[in-house]
């Protein structure tokens, strides 16, 4: 059974999507809560044969749901939401967990210590090096963004001089 966290994620993230199956028509409530419980099967069990048999589905409807542009991405996104709340839950614990290596830079043993002090600048300089990371690829997006939208505008342009010179 999905964990308490993951069956609101799923309602949340699921409430307005509808998969569309052309063989079901007119059951496409049914579908979308079998879709539903097929996303929360993949995301709380190891295999598709477990995730298709706790949503009440063949291992070859699961199958061909994922071979589903529109499956995949609200699996997709299922995935990202479970993932941001297990990141806030973590988000939640950092400070004891960076309290308790500060604690232990102090403490008798030294080599707690030394395995203190170095996870402590372990962490900071991945921190560092992922904010970086975070404003580079922001700065990169942007400037795809103004050349898609500089060729649009010249495609635009050439476009409008072709119609004029006819």
């Amino acid at each position: 059974m999905p964990a308490p966290q993951l069956q609101m994620a799923m309602k949340t993230n699921t409430a307005n999507t509808h998969i569309n199956e052309t063989t079901a028509a007119g059951h496409g409530e049914k579908l979308s809560r079998r879709a539903e419980a097929a996303i929360a099967g993949l995301l709380s069990y190891p295999t598709i044969s477990e995730a298709a048999q706790s949503a009440g589905i063949s291992k070859t409807t699961l199958w061909r749901w994922l071979q589903r542009d529109d499956f995949r991405q609200r699996l997709k996104t299922a995935q990202e939401t479970v993932f941001e709340t297990a990141l806030n839950t973590l988000q939640g614990s950092i400070i004891d967990a960076v309290n308790c290596l500060h604690r232990n830079l102090t403490c008798k043993s030294a080599s707690v210590q030394v395995q203190a002090a170095r996870n402590l600048v372990e962490y900071a300089l991945k921190t560092h090096e992922l904010l970086d990371l975070r404003a580079r690829v922001a700065e990169l997006e942007t400037r795809l963004a103004a050349r898609e939208k500089a060729e649009r505008d010249l495609q635009s342009l050439e476009q409008r001089k072709g119609e004029v010179q006819q």
